[in-house]
C-alpha cells in the first residue's frame, strides 16, 4: 500500500508527488496520457517568481518578458516595463517534462497511460482508499486529485464541483515582434467582459489568444482579423480549453484532497493557475506529511489554510469580471485615457502590479473609477 497516490502528471501533481517522496513517502503518481506534457493548451506565461520559488528548472524557458503593453478599444496604449524579468515564456511540455523529472528522482512510482476511473474510501471509518484504473487497481493512505478541469473524481468523492468556467481559446501566428513584450488587449468588440493576448514564442512567432465566456473561436479569429489584420492559416489549429472560474465548493474529505484547477485554484483575472496551483501543492504536501506522521484528522485542515491564502484573490477576481461584462467600450477608453494623462494614477498603479497577486491592484482601481463606473452601471439598469 502506498503513502499516497497522485492522479494527474501535470506540474501540480507532479511537483505534489515530488515533495512528499522528497519527505520519504511512498508516492505513485497515475497519468491518463502515454506521455507527460501532451494536450496541453496554455499561454504559457509563467512569473519569474514561480521558478525562483519553487526551484523549478529553467530549460523550459523560451523568452523572458519585461513589458506589458495594455491597449484599449479604441488603440489607446499604457505601457509597462519592469526593471528586470518579470515572467517567462515557456515551452510547456518541456516545463510540465521538467517538474514531472523532478518526481521521478525522488523515487516517485510513475504510471502512464492508465485513466483513474473511480476512488472509494475503504474501511468504516476510513483508513485508506482504492483506486480502479482502466488496467490496475492501486490502495494508498490518502489520494491527490490534480486532473486538470475533469471532476468526475471528486464527485464520487462527495467534494462536489467548480460550477462556472471561462474559455480560452488559442493559436500560434507568424508575427515579426519584440521577444519581451506581452500585449493585453481589451473591449466589448475584442473579447466580451475580458481580453486578448498576443505573447512572443520567439521573435518570428507569437501566441495569440482569447478570453471569454462565449465563442472563444469567434472572438480569436475577430481579433486576428480586424485588430492584427492577418488571416488564420489553418483553423484547425486553434485549441480551445475550458477554465475554472470559481473554487470548489469543497476540496479535501478524510482521506483525498484536490489541488490545482481540479479544485478550482485558479487567478479568476487571467485564468492562469501554474502559481496558485503549486503554493497549494505546498500547503497540500505540508498538510498530509503532518497528517500521515500523525493524526489523518489534520488532512481537513487544507481547506482552511489555501482559502486563507487564495480566496480573497479569488474573489476580487470575479467581482472585477462581473464588473467589466457591463463596461462599453465608451468608457474603458475614457478610463484608459485618465491613466495615461495622470502620472500620479499611473505611479499609484504601477506601485500595485504584481503578476502574481492581483487584488490590491484591483480594489484600488475599482476604488479609484467608481464614479464613471457607477454611472455606468445607472445608465445600464436604467
Amino acid at each position: 500500500m502506498y503513502d499516497v497516490a497522485v492522479i494527474g502528471a501535470g506540474p501540480i501533481g507532479s511537483y505534489t508527488a515530488y515533495q512528499l517522496a522528497d519527505r520519504g513517502f511512498d508516492v505513485l503518481l497515475l497519468e491518463e496520457d502515454a506521455a507527460v506534457g501532451v494536450n496541453v493548451v496554455c499561454t504559457g506565461i509563467i512569473g519569474k517568481e514561480a521558478f525562483e520559488r519553487f526551484n523549478i528548472p529553467l530549460d523550459s524557458v523560451l523568452t523572458k518578458i519585461k513589458t506589458l503593453v495594455f491597449v484599449s478599444p479604441s488603440g489607446i496604449r499604457l505601457e509597462y516595463i519592469h526593471p528586470t524579468d518579470l515572467a517567462y515564456i515557456v515551452d510547456r511540455r518541456r516545463f510540465d517534462l521538467g517538474v514531472f523529472q523532478l518526481a521521478k528522482y525522488k523515487g516517485v512510482e510513475v504510471k502512464l497511460g492508465q485513466r483513474v476511473q473511480e476512488i472509494r474510501e475503504d474501511g468504516c471509518p476510513a483508513h485508506s482508499v482504492i483506486l480502479k484504473t482502466d488496467r490496475n487497481r492501486y490502495k494508498a493512505r490518502t489520494a491527490v486529485i490534480a486532473t486538470g478541469v475533469d471532476y468526475s473524481l471528486q464527485r464520487s468523492v462527495r467534494m462536489g464541483v467548480v460550477k462556472n468556467f471561462l474559455l480560452g481559446a488559442q493559436t500560434i501566428m507568424p508575427v515579426s515582434t519584440s521577444d519581451s513584450t506581452v500585449e493585453i488587449h481589451t473591449g466589448q468588440k475584442i473579447a466580451p467582459g475580458s481580453f486578448a493576448w498576443i505573447v512572443p514564442v520567439n521573435n518570428r512567432k507569437v501566441r495569440v489568444g482569447v478570453l471569454t465566456e462565449n465563442n472563444p473561436k469567434y472572438w480569436l479569429k475577430q481579433f486576428i482579423e480586424n485588430r492584427m489584420r492577418q488571416k488564420i492559416l489553418d483553423p484547425d489549429e486553434i485549441r480551445e480549453k475550458p477554465i475554472a472560474f470559481g473554487a470548489i465548493e469543497k476540496s479535501v474529505n478524510s482521506r483525498v484532497l484536490a489541488v490545482g484547477e481540479a479544485a478550482g485554484q485558479i487567478k479568476t483575472t487571467t485564468g492562469g493557475g501554474i502559481f496558485y496551483g503549486l503554493l497549494c501543492s505546498e500547503i497540500a504536501a505540508d498538510v498530509l506529511i503532518k497528517a500521515l506522521r500523525g493524526n489523518i484528522d489534520y488532512l481537513m485542515q487544507y481547506e482552511q489554510k489555501w482559502r486563507g491564502l487564495l480566496e480573497e484573490e479569488i474573489f476580487m477576481g470575479q467581482q472585477v469580471r462581473e464588473v467589466a461584462k457591463r463596461v462599453d467600450d465608451e468608457t474603458l477608453d475614457r478610463m484608459f485615457s485618465r491613466i495615461k494623462k495622470s502620472r500620479f494614477l499611473a505611479k499609484m498603479i504601477v506601485q500595485r502590479i504584481n503578476f502574481e497577486y492581483h487584488g490590491a491592484l484591483l480594489s484600488f482601481g475599482l476604488r479609484m473609477f467608481r464614479p464613471i463606473l457607477d454611472r455606468k452601471m445607472k445608465m445600464t439598469k436604467g
